[in-house]
């Protein structure tokens, strides 16, 4: 519905509606607010009649129009913001889903690495111990071995001369030959520990 307002209709309005600077003859008009704050588009028709010029205003109230403007405007800039929002929030989404697998990756190299770490020492100790091993079973069985070939020299050298030193020589012997017996068997005990379990059972004791 279109209000017509020719130049006899209130000069003031008309005044106010010239201040718009209305173009003559153009179809897609103008929307302009006037002093009762209402919002109206307008456009203007100019005919010469007879030597007269006439002009003939045409108004169309679009508040309501503007109103549901404003309300689609404030709707899109909602909408947008929630858009926005939602897309931040699936990005972190995935970006956690993204990442949780390196995260894994990354805890399961520290485990392994520190698997690794504890075997190295391990094998560190075991060659240490190993080789404490070797020079104190080398230094037993040196000891013994000393002995015997001692008095085997004193038995060569005197040969039966003295019966008295060639028996104490002869027990010697027989001796440092059941210590390094006894000896053998303990490094073979304690070889045989590293390869298979020994059967244990402590018991307290003063």
């Amino acid at each position: 519905q279109y209000d017509i307002v020719d130049e006899s209709v209130g000069y003031d309005l008309m005044e106010e509606i010239e201040r718009n600077k209305i173009t003559e003859n153009t179809n897609t008009g103008k929307i302009i607010t006037l002093s009762d704050n209402n919002r109206y588009f307008v456009f203007k028709l100019s005919r010469e009649i007879k030597s007269n010029i006439l002009n003939i205003y045409v108004l169309k109230n679009v508040n309501q129009v503007s109103e549901i403007y404003d309300r689609l405007n404030t709707l899109s800039i909602i909408f947008i913001c929630i858009g926005v929002t939602i897309a931040i929030i699936m990005s972190i989404i995935l970006g956690q889903r993204i990442v949780r697998p390196i995260k894994n990756i990354i805890k399961t190299t520290e485990k392994i690495t520190q698997i690794i770490n504890q075997m190295l020492d391990r094998l560190e100790n075991a060659f240490d111990n190993q080789s404490k091993f070797v020079s104190d079973a080398s230094h037993e069985l040196r000891t013994p071995l000393a002995i015997i070939k001692g008095y085997a020299e004193i038995i060569k050298k005197r040969r039966f001369a003295d019966e008295e030193i060639f028996e104490e020589s002869i027990d010697s012997i027989i001796n440092e030959t059941e210590n390094m017996k006894n000896l053998v068997q303990k490094l073979l005990f304690l070889a045989k520990g590293e390869i298979t379990k020994i059967n244990t059972n402590f018991q307290i004791i003063e």
